[in-house]
């Protein structure tokens, strides 16, 4: 197959043009929507950043740094970027874990629990932890003060939280929960169901500090559901999102996402049960098989974001007019990656926008086969 070099968009033309493209399961829009999720891997990989920690905990850099990162998305691929916040994946240190800042990674936390022992003596501390004072919270509330005052930038949170294996990996470790689960699943299933009845007081706490008052919406990110077989799925992390959902997300008409970078195929009947909307999967889970098990979800997906570092622009393009033709004549794909893009070339981005513009289903407009 012959391609042209998938370089010569009008970033103006293209995204006002795909402010119209995101109906759901619309066949009559212009195109199939892209979104390119570039976040604080692709930012620090772009602008070169080596001092990690600093990265976390200087605020002024941090925002210095998106803002000239910013200046180049805006000049390569149309997409402005601002100040922000970003602390890793933190939030979980409110149950007791320490926060380290290694000097070439993103911010981990070492797991509040080390024996089973220890979890039941946490078990009942969990209900009286303050969502707002404990763990990365104080930071995160001082850096959006300062957004807020010197960027004139507001930051809600409380839109989401993490699924119930990958709660119970980041306070207890992945090893633990596998073997606690087995030799103990009574506990367990109480211990994770109590961790995310925290998470929801702490989704209501911080709506109602940073005044977010956006509803029927709720996303779940889950990249530990892997560990778990099917049955032991709906046993230790399925009652934990449907609470979720239930609880902020309940009604027909309502918004319900879920995330894992991991291998879902195995779970795709439980999200279905859930009824999550929409869904962005690893880059194992084929995205036709994805379709069949849930006709009614839209897919954000599905291009391994590898690809935007090892193959070519072209091999990004080929892959996007692929999941076009697979699965894009419902209306119900988002042309992105299967996880977040953390590298790549100017060129491998446009490669997903010069995709989307002549990649019909059923057609090209520009007579790619």
């Amino acid at each position: 197959m012959t391609h042209r070099q998938p370089l010569d968009v009008d970033l103006g033309k293209f995204w006002k043009e795909n402010e119209r493209c995101f109906g759901r399961f619309d066949r009559n829009k212009p195109r199939t929507p892209v979104s390119l999720s570039l976040g604080e891997d692709f930012i620090k990989w772009r602008m070169g950043v080596t001092d990690h920690p600093r990265y976390y905990l200087d605020f002024d850099y941090q925002q210095q740094t998106r803002l000239a990162c910013g200046k180049l998305t805006q000049e390569h691929i149309g997409l402005a970027m601002g100040p922000g916040i970003n602390l890793g994946t933190t939030i979980e240190s409110i149950f007791g874990g320490e926060v380290f800042f290694p000097p070439n990674a993103p911010p981990w936390i070492k797991p509040a629990v080390e024996t089973i022992e220890d979890a039941k003596r946490l078990l009942p501390e969990l209900s009286k932890i303050h969502p707002l004072t404990a763990g990365i919270m104080p930071r995160w509330l001082e850096y959006r003060e300062r957004l807020q005052r010197e960027y004139d930038v507001p930051c809600r949170m409380g839109g989401g939280a993490h699924g119930g294996a990958e709660l119970a990996v980041l306070v207890c470790g992945a090893t633990n929960f596998c073997y606690w689960a087995k030799d103990d699943p009574t506990f367990v299933k109480e211990f994770v169901t109590e961790l995310a009845r925290t998470m929801i007081r702490w989704n209501h706490a911080v709506r109602k500090e940073t005044g977010n008052e956006t509803s029927g919406r709720f996303s779940i990110a889950n990249d530990s559901a892997t560990l778990l077989s099917p049955d032991d799925y709906f046993q230790f992390s399925f009652p934990v999102e449907k609470m979720y959902y239930d609880e902020f997300a309940p009604a027909a008409k309502d918004t319900r996402c879920y995330h894992a970078d991991s291998h879902m195929t195995p779970h795709l009947p439980a999200l279905r049960e859930l009824g999550v909307t929409d869904v962005n999967l690893g880059p194992r889970d084929d995205i036709e098989v994805i379709r069949r098990a849930m006709p009614d979800t839209v897919i954000h997906g599905q291009v391994p974001p590898m690809l935007t570092i090892n193959g070519t622009p072209g091999e990004v393009y080929e892959r996007c007019c692929s999941d076009i033709r697979r699965v894009g004549a419902d209306g119900g794909l988002v042309l992105t990656t299967a996880g977040g893009i953390c590298a790549g070339s100017w060129d491998h981005l446009r490669a997903f926008m010069a995709a989307a513009v002549d990649c019909l289903p059923y057609r090209s407009r520009r007579g790619i086969p």
